[in-house]
């Protein structure tokens, strides 16, 4: 699995990409809400924040890992012992398929770097060049 992880982030980082306009306007009526909230716990500014999805940036560093992880966990796509509830990420997040999700399954004991690194495996997976 760890090789596939590499390979989404090389091909991310040699080819730009972007996220699909509907993903973008979906995500912003589902996450809207806790954006301020989770970067300020994080110490991440909001023009970091919203870069993730408008600019497909997300630095590999641990106010964006947890920044990301209090997003999922506020969407209810992470339980608190840091599992992912495929079931609820599936039905919210339409453009994520039971595939792709099982795709990004990372076996990682820091449960904020697990939800950044789900995270970008399954935006790089509906990511448009």
């Amino acid at each position: 699995m760890k090789p596939l992880l590499v390979l989404c982030l090389l091909i991310s980082i040699a080819a730009p990409k972007k996220l699909p306009v509907a993903f973008q306007k979906m995500w912003g009526e589902l996450a809207g809400g806790f954006q301020a909230g989770c970067a300020a716990e994080n110490n991440l500014d909001m023009e970091a924040a919203s870069g993730i999805i408008t600019r497909f940036e997300a630095p590999d560093i641990a106010p964006v890992h947890c920044y990301v992880k209090c997003m999922v966990e506020k969407m209810k796509f992470m339980t608190p012992d840091g599992k992912m509830d495929k079931a609820m990420v599936v039905d919210t997040v339409h453009l994520f398929t039971n595939e792709l999700v099982d795709s990004c399954v990372i076996q990682e004991e820091n449960s904020c770097r697990k939800a950044y690194l789900v995270s970008l495996c399954v935006l790089n997976g509906i990511a448009e060049d």
